[in-house]
C-alpha cells in the first residue's frame, strides 16, 4: 500500500506537476511486472513475500510512451499465485532495462557515484566490480547497485551510470553523456559510469574498427 498506493502517486504527482505527464503503474495493471518467490537456502519463498522479476508487459508500457507518459513504477512483482513480491529495486531496475532493451539505465542515489574514500570513481569496468567489493572499497547498497549494473550491461543495456540524485541537473548530464559512452571517450559528468570494457580496449576496438 505504502510502494504502490501512497509512494507510486506521489512521485507520478510531483512528475506530471514538473511538466512531464506521469502515470503510476503497479504489477497489478495487466500484470505488468511478473515475479516469482525468491530461492533462500534452497528453498522457493524462503524469505516470503521477497521475489525476483520474471517478465514486463512491455507492450503496454510502450503504450504508455506513445501516448507521451512516462510510467512510475513501484518495486512490486505479482507472482503466479496472484501475490504481490517485494523486488530490490536495483536488480528490478536492471531487470526492466534489460527486458526493455532499454538505451540506458541510470541510478540516481544518496552519494555522488561510486567512492574510494572520498573520491569520486569516474568509470568502473564488470570485471572490476568483484574486486571493489571484496576489498570494501564499496558495501552496503552499493554493491547491489553494481551487481544489478552488471546484469543490466551483459544483459544488453548499452550505458549504466550512477549519479547523485541530490545534485543539480545530475539526471541530465548523465542522460547526455550517452555519446562519450558509445566512443569510449573520458566521462566529464557527474558519478560513475559502468563499463562492459576498460576505455582503452574500448579505444582500441574503435581505432581497429
Amino acid at each position: 500500500m505504502v510502494f504502490a498506493g501512497l509512494l507510486n502517486r506521489r512521485l507520478s504527482a510531483a512528475i506530471s506537476a514538473a511538466g512531464q505527464p506521469a502515470i503510476g503503474v503497479s504489477a497489478a495493471d495487466a500484470r505488468c511486472f511478473a515475479a516469482e518467490p525468491l530461492v533462500h537456502n534452497e528453498v522457493s519463498g524462503g524469505l516470503g513475500f521477497v521475489g525476483y522479476l520474471t517478465g514486463v508487459n512491455t507492450e503496454l508500457l510502450a503504450s504508455l510512451w506513445r501516448a507521451g507518459l512516462v510510467p512510475v513504477a513501484p518495486c512490486l512483482g505479482i507472482g503466479a499465485d496472484n501475490e504481490f513480491y517485494n523486488v530490490n529495486a536495483d536488480h528490478m531496475a536492471a531487470a526492466c532495462a534489460e527486458y526493455l532493451s532499454a538505451d540506458q539505465l541510470i541510478y540516481l542515489t544518496d552519494v555522488a557515484g561510486v567512492l574510494n574514500g572520498e573520491e569520486v570513481l569516474s568509470a568502473v569496468t564488470c570485471e572490476e566490480i568483484e574486486r571493489l567489493v571484496q576489498s570494501r572499497i564499496v558495501s552496503g547498497g552499493m554493491v547491489l547497485k553494481l551487481e544489478a549494473a552488471k546484469r543490466a550491461i551483459e544483459g544488453g543495456v548499452a550505458a549504466v551510470h550512477v549519479v547523485g540524485g541530490t545534485s543539480p541537473d545530475a539526471l541530465l548530464c548523465a542522460a547526455s553523456s550517452r555519446k562519450n559512452s558509445d566512443s569510449g571517450a573520458p566521462s566529464r559528468t557527474p558519478g560513475t559510469r559502468i563499463l562492459r570494457e576498460p576505455v582503452s580496449a574500448a579505444r582500441a576496438a574503435l581505432s581497429a574498427a
